[in-house]
């Protein structure tokens, strides 16, 4: 998988961010104007009050455990991991990553936060929460060169607290965000992605209960840059659909382009994981 598809398909799943606020080819998050661009990185308290306490479930080895041994459930037929890819679980504090982001507009920050399994308060108080990433999952296994036509996401969250895993739900229903689009800035360069939402939806899967929350989203476009502002990379990714469910303190989010049969193999990998996180 090319740099471009990895680094837009992170920021897609990972980062709890929204339409990129500057149309500059350089990270300097200052120069946006009062469009309604936020800028949500960690103040300097917000960064101390992440520090992880005795109650924090990323100190849980065996909800660690239960939560990871849930990859090995998940089969799609046809589909596999590429050898070497790997699936760590870790704190939502780690997994988002140190960038900085900022959102535009700022109505739809909590609506993309949400299809990543995040919120507002994973560099807080909820920074020990714990997440798994799945896959990707791949025709045979093999990532293909270019943006790729068959490929499922998958990521899983254990909450400490049920009514912010609740919060989910309204963040992607009541939300009205068509287009929207974010800027992401590292150390070493940063990142200026485009979302197209064509509905947002719940859907009730055969053998699941609750309802499910599908995304469709109708295209992205992505544009990596380097530490001086070059531009490294553009990505553009075709229409997919994004499922969220929550059940209880546990959600779980999967990313589908072109799998066939697409709510049954859904509805299945969603009911193994509650079946799973039940029975721990």
């Amino acid at each position: 998988m090319n740099r471009s598809i990895r680094t837009a398909r992170a920021a897609t799943m990972v980062r709890a961010v929204t339409v990129g606020a500057c149309a500059v080819a350089v990270p300097v998050l200052a120069g946006c104007d009062s469009s309604g661009a936020v800028d949500a990185s960690p103040t300097a308290a917000e960064a101390a009050a992440s520090v992880e306490t005795e109650a924090a479930l990323i100190d849980d080895p065996e909800l660690k455990r239960h939560l990871a041994t849930f990859d090995g459930m998940v089969e799609i037929d046809g589909y596999a991991v590429p050898a070497g890819e790997l699936s760590p679980v870790d704190s939502i504090e780690n997994f988002t990553g140190a960038g900085s982001d900022v959102y535009d507009p700022a109505a739809c920050t909590a609506f993309h936060q949400a299809t990543a399994l995040s919120t507002d308060r994973d560099r807080t108080d909820a920074a020990g929460d714990i997440v798994n990433p799945v896959g990707p999952f791949f025709p045979g296994g093999e990532p293909p060169a270019d943006e790729p036509e068959h490929v499922v996401w998958i990521l899983t969250r254990a909450f400490a607290d049920e009514e912010l895993a609740a919060t989910l739900y309204p963040a992607l229903l009541d939300a009205d965000c068509t287009t929207y689009s974010w800027e992401t800035t590292w150390e070493d360069g940063s990142t200026s992605t485009e979302h197209e939402v064509a509905e947002v939806a719940e859907e009730q899967l055969d053998g699941v209960d609750g309802t499910t929350v599908r995304v469709t989203f109708a295209g992205g476009t992505s544009t990596l840059y380097d530490a001086a502002g070059e531009v490294d990379q553009v990505g553009e990714r075709g229409p997919w659909n994004h499922y969220v469910h929550v059940d209880g303190p546990y959600a779980i989010m999967i990313d589908s382009v072109g799998l066939d049969d697409e709510q049954a193999v859904i509805a299945q990998i969603i009911g193994d994981f509650v079946e799973h996180m039940d029975a721990g």
